[in-house]
């Protein structure tokens, strides 16, 4: 255990993001429960990161979220628009299961950088789209 962490921290790519100048500008579409329980660890330990926008279609999870991330996010409940925000770079997405393929792909169409816990996707063929657009946009 001990071995794999030590091998995690000194990753090149882990230890140019912790070298950072600028945090990255993140967004968090889903603010329920697992949205909500991202929000307060990346509030609490991820320095290079600055939650710029919260997106949820239900109000009480979307003031939690608000609250959780720290940094006084704007809120949407239409997540296109935050993918419509050039400010952002990078997004969370912890919607329910059943939306995380189209939302995924529609943050992957507008240039952005994407986590998206398990499951991604449902078919085959989603996961193909998302690997096709995925190498479409290297950057």
């Amino acid at each position: 255990m001990t071995a794999t962490a030590a091998s995690v921290v000194s990753a090149p790519a882990i230890l140019k993001a912790n070298g950072a100048p600028d945090a990255v500008p993140f967004a968090s579409i889903g603010t329920g429960s697992r949205g909500s329980y991202l929000l307060r660890h990346m509030a609490a330990g991820v320095p290079n990161g600055r939650c710029l926008a919260v997106c949820d279609i239900y109000e009480p999870n979307l003031k939690q979220g608000q609250g959780f991330a720290g940094s006084n996010p704007k809120g949407y409940k239409d997540y296109r628009e935050v993918l419509d925000r050039k400010d952002i770079e990078a997004v969370v997405i912890a919607t329910p299961l059943y939306l995380h393929f189209p939302v995924t792909r529609d943050a992957l169409l507008a240039g952005k950088h994407v986590f998206c816990e398990k499951s991604l996707v449902f078919k085959p063929e989603e996961v193909h789209a998302l690997r096709a657009l995925a190498n479409q946009r290297p950057k």
